[in-house]
């Protein structure tokens, strides 16, 4: 590697036609598109919830629901691994099996909504303490399988997010980019959870990790899934990269069918 091609390529700056590039622009577009932060419960609708709204959370719902069974999945994987017999985490579960999964659901929801809204002094939103760039890279990460190495990891992680770019172009990722974005996330993902305790949260720090790496995993899992989908359509086989982001439409429902396809398939 020169000194040339490390100082083209920046993690930050993704090649406009590359996997990374649609992943980056995905995840604003559901940001901006949803109107919902993704840790709410489903919403329910009433006789009297005006028409407008309840199509509104008709349209947000199945995403919300697909999210909340991200979380569920990660609470009974945490019961089977402390050695729960596998009859009691069949649904419809035992009665007690039900009350301990909906106390993790909401404590994991309370951690997601410190996070976001009580943690970081003058900050919008705790995403703002992110380098978005990085974040998506560590997301990345997390969903691939370890590998021979982490060198190995971080070279199929950086193979996947060049996907779609022109072979040799000085702006491709590395394993170094890899490394360094993953470093870089993790700081700051300590330094949201030194703000819980500087302000003496009385949230978990643990719950708090395992509420970002749930949504950041879920997240990055959907857009991958849609990212390789949408390369199969025949409107959308000559789009890349943050092109291919912008022109789905309803960029929410697709990428909730994407997940729940993506989820299906890691529970196989």
């Amino acid at each position: 590697m020169t000194g040339r091609r490390h100082k083209a390529a920046s993690f930050a700056k993704p090649d406009v036609d590359s996997c990374f590039a649609f992943l980056l622009a995905g995840s604003e577009r559901l940001s901006a598109d949803l109107g919902v932060e993704l840790y709410w419960p489903p919403f329910e609708i009433h006789e009297r919830t005006s028409p407008e709204v309840a199509s509104w959370m008709r349209r947000v719902n199945p995403l919300l629901a697909q999210f909340e069974a991200d979380f569920r999945d990660y609470i009974i994987e945490d019961l089977r691994k402390i050695g729960i017999r596998a009859s009691q985490l069949v649904a419809p579960y035992p009665p007690e099996i039900e009350v301990y999964i909906r106390r993790r659901l909401n404590e994991l929801r309370l951690a997601e909504h410190a996070l976001q809204n009580n943690l970081l002094a003058n900050t919008p939103s705790y995403l703002d303490h992110f380098k978005g760039a990085a974040r998506i890279i560590a997301g990345v990460v997390s969903v691939l399988p370890p590998g021979r190495s982490e060198r190995d990891r971080f070279n199929r992680v950086a193979e996947l997010l060049n996907r779609g770019a022109i072979q040799g172009k000085e702006s491709a990722l590395d394993n170094h980019h890899v490394r360094r974005a993953n470093t870089r996330y993790h700081a700051d993902l300590l330094g949201v959870v030194n703000a819980a305790i500087r302000r003496q949260s009385v949230v978990d720090t643990n719950l708090l990790l395992r509420a970002e790496l749930i949504g950041l995993t879920s997240t990055v899992r959907g857009l991958l899934f849609l990212w390789q989908e949408a390369k199969k359509h025949p409107r959308f086989s000559r789009l890349k990269g943050s092109e291919l982001a912008a022109r789905i439409d309803d960029f929410p429902t697709r990428f909730t069918r994407a997940l729940e396809l993506a989820s299906r398939q890691v529970t196989a």
